[in-house]
């Protein structure tokens, strides 16, 4: 058996649990066994694949991400120059996604990953179609074909006060919730979600728990090293990153001394933020003082600079 993977969460996702989670379906089909896999892509942003080796010949790994915060940049400083209100980055993101100013190089890289995406669809050589995301452009040319959708949460369903009114996410998943042959959820709890929220039928929903890639382990923290907080992933909308500076005082409240460490790892690089809520603490670029009421990052560090 044969499956094809699309080009969607390669196209726009640098980091994050959706592209990890589908490069290691990849890695996993490519060791052999009775299932196969092809990924359709032409062009990427994302370091898992691209370190992986798993990534079609040919694709670009370099043009993509330098061209998108090359015109995130460039966009927004263009966007009513000369009017500062606010809201103005959010009315300009939602404007975006409706299509306006859309760049012509960015444009110009997505059509050529649906193009991809679309050719190999048409070529009919495969069994099962798994997207890896929810948008639905490949129902055209889809036809009867089995096709099989990992819903990963129902977060829009759940909070979409955290999302644009132009996000079509809720939309998409529905249609394709009610056009898959099967769906995984990766929890339970997703699980129940999609059959209450979405009308979905229960047989038509598998359970299958996230795994992981066994790497050898990092060493332990030497003896003597200060307390530690390890923040993984984004911190906008709904990731709970406004809870980290509560969840950090109540911990240091458990030491006297040394002052708790919070290590923030964000996208290829690592913080540092030394936190004390008594007194004041030199640190490289924070000097916190007083009570606690805003975590602030520091510039980012080579991570053989930091504190392990």
């Amino acid at each position: 058996m044969k499956v094809l993977y699309d080009h969607q969460i390669f196209e726009w996702q640098r980091y994050g649990g959706v592209s990890r989670y589908f490069v290691e379906l990849l890695r996993h089909f490519q060791a052999g066994g009775p299932v196969s896999a092809e990924l359709a892509l032409a062009c990427s942003c994302n370091p898992y694949l691209r370190e992986s080796g798993l990534a079609p010949a040919g694709v670009d790994f370099t043009t993509l991400p330098a061209v998108a915060e090359r015109n995130r940049q460039r966009s927004l400083r263009h966007f009513l120059p000369r009017r500062k209100f606010r809201g103005k980055e959010r009315l300009y993101r939602v404007l975006t996604a409706l299509g306006y100013d859309q760049p012509e190089d960015i444009r110009r890289h997505q059509q050529a990953n649906v193009r991809a995406s679309v050719s190999r669809l048409q070529g009919g050589a495969f069994d099962v179609f798994h997207p890896t995301y929810y948008y639905p452009y490949f129902l055209p040319h889809l036809g009867d074909r089995p096709l099989v959708v990992t819903i990963h949460d129902m977060t829009h369903e759940l909070y979409p006060e955290y999302f644009d009114l132009a996000d079509g996410t809720l939309a998409f998943k529905r249609t394709l919730a009610e056009r898959a042959t099967l769906i995984i959820a990766i929890s339970e709890s997703t699980r129940e979600d999609l059959i209450r929220i979405l009308r979905v039928p229960g047989e038509k929903v598998k359970v299958v728990l996230h795994g992981h890639t066994r790497r050898p382990s990092a060493p332990a923290s030497p003896a003597g090293a200060p307390p530690s907080l390890l923040y993984v992933g984004p911190r906008a909308l709904y990731k709970n990153f406004c809870h980290l500076p509560h969840g950090a005082l109540a911990l240091q409240r458990q030491f006297d001394r040394p002052p708790l460490v919070v290590l923030v790892v964000l996208p290829a690089r690592l913080v540092i933020v030394r936190l004390n809520f008594t007194h004041g603490v030199a640190g490289a670029a924070l000097i916190p003082t007083g009570l606690f009421t805003k975590l602030v990052l520091v510039e980012p560090v080579h991570p053989s600079e930091t504190v392990h």
